[in-house]
């Protein structure tokens, strides 16, 4: 695949698409500090930048609902600023600038100092020489204090599939067609290989399976993901003691599952651990017993510990929001480290509560419905409901009602494109100063909430005059009966199960 001198190796013939990756958020980020007692010297008005930002879905996200803070963005590829630009011009968005530069031009350039610096994949898609421009840049323009979240892909999980995707790119390099066709007749190579049952695939489990979940995500992921010339598989020591030279000390996983042990890990295995006097090496043992493929890190510019009181108090004054439907919260959860068991005295009156709107955990502590349970067991079942996927950190309330005016201008430009050629995959929610991911017809009924025409009628004009249909079960509809039927029907759940969440979230 030829590309372009600029590309440094990165695969630029093609859009990567939209990622959703809510852990970047601000608010989780300050929780995770705050949950490991780290003072941050975080301001209300704070500066945050995104490195690599690709059409900039969570720099946009974050503009758009938390106003008084300022964004700043940056990706090589043009067509990617571009639409970010765009975006962020349509939604009214003052307080977010998109960049288009290479890492080595980003150190020349003249910017500020910031508090927050993220980066999702990059770090592990770039050469050694980006890398060291990374750190560099961290280095220069992190404020003391500030906050660095860094996700990477991790050799425990992915080292497995390396020689694989060694042959992918070998396979790909001599094939003809497009990029998209290449990429197919790599993975048709794959699949013959593991039909003639080559050992490689008998000696690792389950490989098989995982290749053709591959095969059917989108041809943009598949390319940027396994075609970049550059591929880097790191151990958490390796980026901790990397980062050390920027001055940055790691904090805690930004996934919070990750850190509550007795969740995901054995009575033995915590055991194991806690015989590692050294946090890093412990750290790279727990991603051997979780089979780790993506890390998510949080590090710091200088550690200020909280005292436990002041730790209490401050986790205290945070504010949480049920994501998801009361209706989708099982008390059995399937994570990707393990099923999860929630404890139905403790787990069900919380989201009870949460389902009604969202609280502090002080306010919660003091509900006389919940005092039964004490102060302890309900911060811990909270967090044991945000390490599920239940809840998630929330702006102050005061923040929240100043964030409505952004949130719905971008939701409104993602209503508009919901039937474009690249619709966004989530809306802003003012609660939570982030996103929410709604599918193309929610974000239509969503829309369609706010006019004169049913849900499913609404929905169905936008999707038939963009030349669009309805499918069920993976098949397409034919005809407008049978789509406004199949419309009425996800109307019905989306106005019984989702609309209220959308609602509490800030969203409607």
């Amino acid at each position: 695949m030829t590309l372009p001198n600029w590309s440094a190796g990165y695969q630029v013939n093609r859009e990567y698409g939209y990622v959703f990756s809510p852990h970047m958020a601000p608010a989780n980020l300050l929780f995770t500090a705050a949950h490991r007692g780290v003072a941050t010297a975080t301001p209300a008005n704070y500066r945050y930048f995104e490195l690599g930002c690709g059409f900039g879905l969570m720099s946009l996200l974050f503009a758009a609902t938390n106003p008084d803070a300022e964004f700043w963005a940056n990706d090589f590829m043009p067509d990617h600023v571009l639409e970010a630009r765009s975006i962020a011009e349509e939604a009214e968005l003052t307080n977010v600038q998109f960049l288009e530069k290479s890492f080595e031009e980003l150190l020349d350039a003249d910017l500020p100092e910031f508090d927050v610096i993220a980066l999702h994949g990059v770090y592990s898609w770039v050469n050694d020489a980006n890398r060291a421009r990374i750190r560099e840049f961290l280095r220069r323009h992190l404020k003391t204090g500030g906050l660095v979240y860094v996700s990477y892909n991790h050799p425990v999980g992915f080292a497995p599939i390396a020689p694989l995707r060694r042959l992918l790119n070998e396979a790909s390099s001599v094939a003809s067609g497009s990029i998209e066709q290449r990429v197919q007749s790599a993975f048709e190579l794959v699949a013959r290989l593991a039909k003639v049952e080559a050992r490689y695939f008998e000696a690792i489990p389950h490989l098989e399976a995982g290749i053709e979940q591959l095969r059917k995500k989108r041809p943009s992921y598949l390319i940027h993901e396994f075609f970049n010339s550059a591929w880097s598989l790191c151990t958490h020591s390796e980026v901790a003691r990397d980062f050390k030279d920027a001055k940055l000390s790691y904090v805690a996983s930004a996934r919070l599952l990750e850190d509550l042990w007795q969740m995901v890990l054995t009575p033995e295995q915590i055991a194991l651990l806690r015989t590692i006097p050294d946090r890093t090496l412990q750290e790279d043992a727990k991603d051997f017993i979780l089979n780790t493929n993506l890390r998510r890190d949080l590090f710091a510019r200088g550690l200020r510990a909280r005292s436990n009181q002041e730790r209490r108090a401050h986790l205290l004054d945070m504010r949480f929001a049920l994501t998801l439907p009361r209706d989708q919260c099982a008390h059995e959860v399937k994570s990707p480290l393990g099923e999860i068991t929630l404890l139905e005295h403790v787990h069900t009156p919380l989201l009870d509560a949460l389902a009604e709107e969202p609280h502090t955990l002080r306010r919660l502590t003091e509900a006389p419905s919940l005092a039964r349970l004490g102060p302890d067991a309900i911060v811990h079942g909270v967090l044991a409901l945000v390490a599920a996927g239940y809840a998630s950190p929330a702006l102050p309330e005061s923040l929240s009602e100043r964030a409505v005016s952004g949130a719905q201008r971008f939701n409104r430009v993602a209503a508009r494109r919901s039937t474009g050629p690249r619709p966004l995959p989530c809306l802003a929610s003012a609660v939570l100063g982030s996103g929410v991911p709604v599918s193309t017809v929610g974000q239509l009924f969503h829309e369609g909430s706010a006019g004169e025409r049913s849900l499913p009628e609404h929905a169905w004009a936008r999707l038939s005059g963009a030349g669009q249909s309805v499918s069920r079960d993976g098949v397409r509809l034919e005809g407008t009966d049978a789509s406004l039927a199949e419309l009425r029907h996800l109307a019905t759940d989306f106005a019984r199960s989702q609309q209220p969440t959308l609602r509490q979230l800030g969203v409607a």
